[in-house]
């Protein structure tokens, strides 16, 4: 079944998801599970019950091992040498969640193990993404005691910066790579390359994050000194106690949450629960976030934006400082110092959001993609932006600032548009530019923006056949009435998570009528509502973002809602609520 509107913003497509319903039945009763999540997880994939099992309660016993990795025996080497040799490393990790977790994963465990370990990390305005020669150059001049030798890590950066890595050489480094990124034909001349995608590496899942290559890495090292009697005491360290980082860089990140990346985030949020970091507890406390529960939504929404907003903000060493902290205090003043930063992110957002909304509202037509450029504009702030733009009108967006006689930004796009392929048709225009399908960066000259603008859009315009970008929304199932929602079924729908990338939220089908009461505007304009779920859970709240310009139809005629559940938190009691994605105004179908 599919259900066809004209959504607030743009054409949507509602798509009930097909289902094997014998295969359903059979699930539901094998595992004892409801059957709209049996119906869920056979829509998934995991249509047995070993699969199913495996979905559902994720084990770090069947992580694969990390000497399937390519070069984990010759990093691992490296790390012996500079025990052996008491030589000093460089971690050098990238500013946004993902590269700051996995400095920190990797220096606290090196630190532990007993290595002289140093941070470094580039900061986004001022040196932009990647391993800078003259960051390291710095390093070795301001080291006193002129040692001959030291181990350069990067972690989710290095593997297309070959210069770079050709220049530490030459200053005296030894180097190891660990990232996540695509490979160019050209790998840099590193001693080590730890990354599941570079050729011949038999590392059976690619997906990882830099968080999760680092991981991988200090699993590979633990192994092995665990095999060479390193620890004869027997106190082995316990990689479990990382696991709350990894999740927090791997869920930020944005990474498929499938496979091995489950296994890893599932137990982390456990771990990140604990509340056993000095450091996240108090970002969790600076959240609002407080002793319930931490779900996936919690870092996505509110951690990792704390996180990133310091390497926004030009603060990056302050995220690094907060993961790796002991002492209660300094925890308190870096998470407070986060949290500024992230308001003065929010201030910058919506301040370079309306000025590009402006120029959108001022155009006669709106075009296949959204290009913009400002003056003044924080780069690391455009991504985000682009992002906004992408939801709002669903085309590829393009949001530059000027820098002299420079333009450079961040680009965003929809499922049907490669952004990086759109891109390359427009190379001779660019100085340069750099990501994957649905987000790049890219930098030309200010000259060259109205000729590039016009190129790009002929573009995306050709690879959608001429035609208006569609909006898909995936329905798990349409509710009846008779459909009672109970505490069996909303315990098992958030079994389901860690939800993001690849393991979407389900969402439901469900008419209005009886069941929707008191709406109301909140804010600016939020949809709040009462919904009567059956005697067993009674009234749950309901909340639509941005959804509030519907409130006075809700009242007077039957509609549709395409909802997800999520948990709210109120004055200590946690409950579930309805989460409100889009509304089809006086429709039966």
């Amino acid at each position: 079944m599919s259900l066809s509107k004209q959504s607030c913003n743009s054409s949507t497509m509602w798509k009930i998801q097909p289902c094997d319903h014998q295969a359903a039945d059979e699930l539901a009763q094998s595992l004892g599970l409801s059957p709209h999540i049996a119906a869920i997880l056979v829509q998934k994939g995991f249509s047995s019950v070993d699969s199913a099992e495996k979905f559902l309660r994720p084990k770090l016993s069947d992580l694969p091992s990390p000497s399937l990795m390519k070069d984990m025996e010759k990093a691992v080497s490296n790390i012996e040498t500079c025990l052996a040799e008491k030589i000093p490393i460089l971690i050098y990790g990238d500013y946004d969640v993902d590269g700051t977790t996995g400095a920190a994963v990797l220096g606290l465990f090196l630190s532990e193990i007993g290595l002289q370990v140093t941070y470094c990390q580039p900061e986004r305005a001022e040196n932009g993404y990647g391993l800078h020669s003259e960051l390291l150059e710095h390093y070795i001049s301001s080291d006193n005691e002129q040692r001959a030798k030291h181990l350069l890590i990067t972690v989710d950066c290095g593997i297309t910066d070959v210069e770079a890595v050709e220049r530490a050489k030459e200053l005296g480094f030894s180097i190891i790579i660990t990232d996540h990124h695509q490979p160019t034909e050209m790998l840099p001349d590193a001693d080590a390359i730890l990354n599941p995608w570079q050729p011949n590496c038999q590392f059976p899942f690619k997906h990882l994050a830099g968080v999760g290559v680092a991981f991988y890495f200090v699993m590979g090292i633990r192994s092995k000194l665990n095999e060479n009697k390193h620890w004869k005491s027997g106190n082995i360290p316990n990689l479990r106690q990382y696991l709350d980082l990894v999740a927090l860089g791997t869920i930020g990140d944005l990474v498929p949450l499938i496979g091995v990346n489950r296994i890893l985030a599932k137990a982390g949020l456990i771990e990140l629960g604990g509340r056993k970091r000095v450091g996240l507890d108090s970002l969790l406390n600076q959240s609002g976030i407080g002793k319930r529960q931490v779900l996936s939504e919690d870092v996505s929404f509110q951690l990792a934006p704390r996180i990133n907003a310091a390497g926004r903000m030009g603060k990056a060493d302050a995220a690094l400082d907060l993961l790796i902290v002991t002492d209660k205090n300094d925890a308190m003043r870096y998470a407070a110092e986060l949290d500024n930063a992230n308001l003065a992110r929010k201030e910058m957002e919506k301040q370079i959001f309306d000025e590009a909304m402006a120029k959108v509202e001022s155009a006669v037509k709106l075009p296949n993609a959204i290009i913009l450029c400002g003056e003044g504009w924080n780069p690391g702030i455009l991504g985000i932006v682009a992002s906004r733009f992408v939801r709002r009108f669903f085309r590829p967006a393009i949001i530059l600032t000027k820098e002299g006689e420079e333009a450079k930004g961040s680009a965003r796009s929809i499922p049907h548009i490669d952004i990086l392929q759109v891109l390359k048709s427009c190379d001779d225009l660019l100085i340069g530019y750099g990501g994957h399908k649905a987000a790049a960066g890219l930098r030309m000259k200010t000259s060259d923006i109205q000729q590039f603008t016009s190129r790009f859009e002929e573009t995306v315009l050709t690879l959608l056949g001429g035609k208006e970008p569609v909006q898909e929304l995936d329905i798990s199932a349409e509710l009846g009435d008779d459909f009672v929602m109970s505490h069996k079924l909303l315990k098992e729908y958030f079994e389901l998570e860690p939800f993001g990338k690849g393991n979407r939220k389900p969402r439901f089908l469900c008419e209005t009528k009886n069941k929707l009461f008191y709406p109301k505007v909140i804010g600016s304009d939020h949809l709040k509502f009462a919904w009567d779920s059956g005697q067993e859970l009674g009234m749950l709240d309901g909340i639509g973002f941005s959804l509030g310009h519907f409130a006075e139809h809700l009242g007077l005629e039957n509609s549709l809602i395409a909802f997800s559940f999520q948990k709210n938190s109120f004055r200590g009691v946690v409950r579930a609520q309805l989460h409100v994605e889009d509304i089809c105004i006086n429709s039966t179908a």
